[in-house]
């Protein structure tokens, strides 16, 4: 008489995913703390920047400022990859990249 494992996991096949169906359910790696959305709201208390948040409300750059965007390693490898730094003595003034 053999005995049951209780901790055993069945298997079946319905739980094997084909190849296609791993490289769909795998995410594009990136890092959370870089996607991090603008609050354009007044804290009431402090009214020292009221009227940058005014202007910044108002502009039409609003949406670009608050976009739920994420900023992929990949993409920010190829940024600094391909980068080019503009100084004016030892100071850098500029950044420029292609993607």
């Amino acid at each position: 008489m053999t005995k049951s494992n209780p901790s055993a996991k069945p298997t079946s096949k319905s739980s094997s995913k084909t190849a296609s169906q791993k490289a769909i359910s795998t995410k594009i790696p990136h890092k959370p703390s870089h996607n991090l959305l603008g609050l354009l709201t007044k804290p009431g208390t402090i009214d020292t920047f009221d009227s940058i948040l005014d202007m910044l409300n108002a502009s039409k750059y609003k949406t670009l400022l608050t976009a739920d965007a994420p900023i992929y390693l990949q993409t920010q490898r190829e940024f600094w990859k391909n980068c080019t730094l503009e100084k004016q003595g030892k100071v850098v003034i500029a950044i420029h990249s292609t993607l």
